[in-house]
């Protein structure tokens, strides 16, 4: 909204305009694009995150850099974290928000539970959606298979004991959380 708003203020004002979106262009349609459409090629700058995007703003013929965002792991403040199990553990985080697909993880445990036993889910994270998605694990009968964790910022532990990690998110722009589970 940020980014639509001073680029439409850009255009009636002479000020300095750089636009950094960590969004993906092509996650959204409609008049949000066509804006982006017509004002961004107007900035002085946009900051892309990904070569996709980059590529999309050169194509708009935009004036565009490339800025890739950091992986930084520190291993010296790793958490102790209380999983004393001996399934393999599929590893999800992020913010509990519809965007980030968990109610389609919880789905897709629903199905993996009457198949296999070995395993277990790990969902980091807090946000508005935390409520809805622990009511779908209960319905679902999922409370052995998933579990909650709260918001950290330091994962390192959670990536270390994880078997698999698994990014459900119906778009994503520059996902840290899957650069950090990469490394």
């Amino acid at each position: 909204a940020a980014t639509i708003f001073f680029s439409l203020l850009h255009y009636l004002f002479d000020f300095k305009l750089l636009v950094w979106e960590m969004v993906a262009f092509d996650s959204y349609r409609g008049m949000i694009e066509k804006i982006r459409t017509v004002f961004f090629p107007k900035a002085d700058l946009i900051i892309s995150c990904s070569v996709h995007d980059f590529n999309v703003y050169q194509t708009m013929g935009c004036r565009t850099i490339l800025v890739r965002n950091p992986c930084i792991i520190e291993d010296k403040h790793t958490e102790s974290i209380d999983i004393h199990d001996s399934r393999a553990v599929i590893l999800a985080a992020g913010r509990l928000v519809p965007q980030k697909g968990f109610d389609i993880l919880l789905e897709i445990a629903s199905c993996l539970k009457s198949i296999a036993n070995n395993w277990k889910i790990v969902i980091v994270g807090n946000g508005p959606d935390e409520n809805n998605l622990k009511d779908k694990m209960t319905l679902l009968g999922l409370e052995q298979w998933v579990e909650f964790r709260p918001f950290t910022r330091n994962l390192n532990h959670f990536y270390k004991m994880a078997s698999i990690f698994v990014l459900p998110s119906r778009y994503e722009g520059l996902p840290l959380v899957l650069i950090e589970a990469q490394s």
